[in-house]
């Protein structure tokens, strides 16, 4: 398959459908090729290898990284992942603003990860929807 040009590739989402809207998303995510890159069963049991490990930590590392996140049922399989994501609505400069687009990541004081920063500048997401999490920007 050519990567280079996925313009013919069916989307499943529903088009008229606001994926920064609060609310509880299945996601799967696949690996190219269906290759097995997270580790292997064997003997039913899913034993993860270091990029398993490194999916799971930086799942987990989602919801510290956004206020605007809570993570819910996860699993590693040797080629894919599967994950239950729930958008909620998030405090932003004291208002509740949901996950709406150009919002500031913003992490409760109650968290240990500090903000990230560039510039001296907290980062700003370009997209606090569904697509951005998942892309982890």
């Amino acid at each position: 398959m050519d990567y280079r040009n996925l313009s013919n590739r069916k989307t499943i989402r529903l088009q008229s459908y606001d994926y920064s809207s609060p609310g509880y998303y299945f996601v799967t995510i696949c690996t190219r090729e269906k290759e097995h890159l997270f580790g292997e069963i064997r003997n039913g049991k899913m034993y993860p290898n270091a990029s398993g490990d490194m999916a799971t930590d930086e799942w987990y590392r989602t919801e510290s990284i956004r206020d605007n996140v809570q993570l819910d049922a996860f699993v590693v399989m040797p080629n894919h992942m599967h994950g239950i994501i729930h958008i909620t609505e998030c405090l932003n400069d004291g208002y509740h603003v949901g996950a709406y687009r150009n919002t500031p990541l913003q992490i409760p004081q109650q968290r240990n990860t500090p903000l990230p920063l560039r510039d001296g500048k907290p980062l700003q997401s370009p997209s606090n929807d569904l697509g951005a999490i998942i892309r982890g920007v």
